[in-house]
């Protein structure tokens, strides 16, 4: 047969072929259209409250330093309301640095992947294939006994088609599955973000704290020693006893005890600081700020805990979990019904390689296949009813989260409605104590008050300056702790924090 002859031919049966299971895909892919097997996934009914405080109470403030006011989000970059660089450039350096950042990063593009890997089930799997076989023939009885059979080569190149239409939605159950993993990783690394920013936050103002609890506490040592001279003079003098310079000794020494423990916190808050930025302790050689530094946000957002649901992300998250649990319960019905395949080859056979591709050479085949199961040892149904398990458990989890969410908002109101109580009366009694402990100075130096009223103001006063540092940044803490738990505005897409990475 001319060569060109031999090629109109190979084309003829080729396109035979390829007719052939293209029109087997077609009718696959008609099955394949069918509705998925499984539950379709509904958020579970929370019944949620109102309010987040008994009776509908509107949480209040009782002076002017702090009010709620009902808002429908928070900004995203919530912790410039502190008014600190020094918040600002540590908290854009522990996004840039922190190393939970980067493992929450990779885990998302895991995920995305792991979606991308499963959506090919859905297409024709196609492989190409050569094979060379060298092989002999058993020689004939009827051949001269010197006749030991043939021996030849074979050449078998052929494309090899594949697919396994998604009759009961078997694959697209496993996308939704992984999908839902992967929005559960963004979610995740949204709280990280969140969480990170709020340590770093928190981290501050508690050196900022510390600094100021030393400096406080240096400052009344330096009083304390000043009156011990007072007192070693009149002493001396005969107007004082042994016992009045005795008991100043002693108070002494119990402020400069506390200058340690405050010490170690401070060095110790320090060396967090750094590694929640991404660097080593030994990195650790900014400059402290002071808490006057760091401004009070007068107008506290409050979200509704409708709100909260959609805002939180680990409440997002614990979601994601249950929409993934729910597919997976699809996944497992499939696994119980007939599951249909096709697939088919074509390609060349021939003892020559110069005889590859003409129509004799030519090979191919078409095949559908129906699998059913029928005894798995009850495998497959307990699989089913484990998937109806975790579902149940991926549920429960998730009601948990709101209920923590929601306790952590009502938790945060109730703290800070006591926190600026707190400032107000530790500034009340800092203002009284110093007034007191002037007088009683004055009145010590004229000989009108024993020592022992003396060492009394002087705990007074001492307890109140510290109370007043303390009271400040438990406050500006819990200010913070709120944004947090109303999710930190991660939402707001004009200045999403996740955008560099999508």
């Amino acid at each position: 047969m001319p060569r060109k002859a031999c090629k109109h031919q190979t084309r003829i049966e080729l396109s035979r072929a390829a007719t052939l299971f293209r029109c087997g895909t077609a009718c696959w892919a008609l099955l394949a259209g069918g509705c998925a097997v499984g539950p379709d996934y509904i958020r579970p009914d929370l019944n949620l409250p109102a309010a987040y405080l008994p009776g509908n109470e509107p949480p209040a403030v009782k002076n002017d330093a702090q009010r709620f006011v009902e808002s429908r989000g928070l900004p995203a970059r919530w912790w410039l309301v502190f008014g600190s660089n020094k918040i600002n450039s540590l908290v854009d350096m522990a996004f840039a640095q922190n190393p939970s950042v980067g493992e929450a990063i990779a885990a998302l593009e895991q995920a995305k992947w792991n979606v991308r890997a499963q959506e090919g089930a859905f297409f024709p799997q196609i492989t190409g294939e050569w094979a060379s076989t060298r092989q002999k023939l058993a020689a004939p009885e009827t051949a001269p006994p010197r006749f030991k059979g043939e021996i030849f080569t074979l050449h078998t190149p052929q494309v090899n088609v594949g697919f396994l239409p998604d009759v009961w939605g078997k694959n697209r159950r496993a996308v939704e599955t992984l999908m839902s993993v992967a929005d559960a990783q963004y979610y995740e690394l949204e709280a990280t973000y969140l969480t990170l920013a709020t340590n770093v936050v928190v981290a501050v103002i508690e050196e900022a704290s510390l600094a100021e609890q030393i400096a406080a506490t240096r400052d009344i040592v330096n009083i304390n020693k000043r009156i011990l001279g007072v007192l070693d003079k009149e002493f001396k003098a005969g107007t004082a006893s042994g016992l009045d310079v005795a008991s100043q000794e002693a108070q002494l020494a119990q402020a400069q005890s506390l200058l340690p423990p405050l010490e170690k916190a401070y060095a110790q808050q320090r060396n967090l600081i750094a590694v929640l930025t991404g660097n080593f302790p030994a990195d650790a050689d900014w400059t402290p700020t002071s808490l006057n530094g760091i401004r009070l946000e007068r107008e506290l957002p409050v979200i509704l805990p409708s709100q909260l649901i959609e805002q939180r992300p680990d409440v997002r998250g614990a979601e994601a979990q249950v929409h993934a649990a729910s597919a997976e319960i699809g996944v497992a019905t499939a696994n119980l019904l007939p599951q249909f395949g096709i697939s088919g080859d074509v390609g060349s056979s021939a003892r020559l390689l110069s005889d590859l591709f003409t129509p004799q050479s030519l090979v191919w085949s078409l095949t559908g296949s129906i699998i059913q199961p029928i005894f798995k040892g009850g495998t497959l149904l307990a699989q089913k009813r484990a998937a109806e398990a975790a579902f149940l458990e991926a549920a429960s989890a998730y009601r948990s989260t709101v209920l923590t969410a929601v306790q952590n908002v009502a938790d945060v109101l109730r703290a800070i409605e006591a926190d600026n109580n707190a400032v107000r009366a530790a500034l009340a009694y800092a203002k009284a104590s110093e007034k007191a402990l002037n007088m009683v100075e004055t009145e010590l130096r004229a000989g009108q008050v024993a020592i022992s009223v003396l060492l009394t103001s002087q705990q007074n006063y001492q307890q109140s300056r510290l109370s007043v540092i303390q009271a400040r940044a438990l406050l500006l803490a819990d200010t913070a702790a709120l944004f947090q738990a109303l999710g930190g505005g991660w939402w707001d897409s004009d200045a999403s924090l996740i955008a560099a990475v999508e």
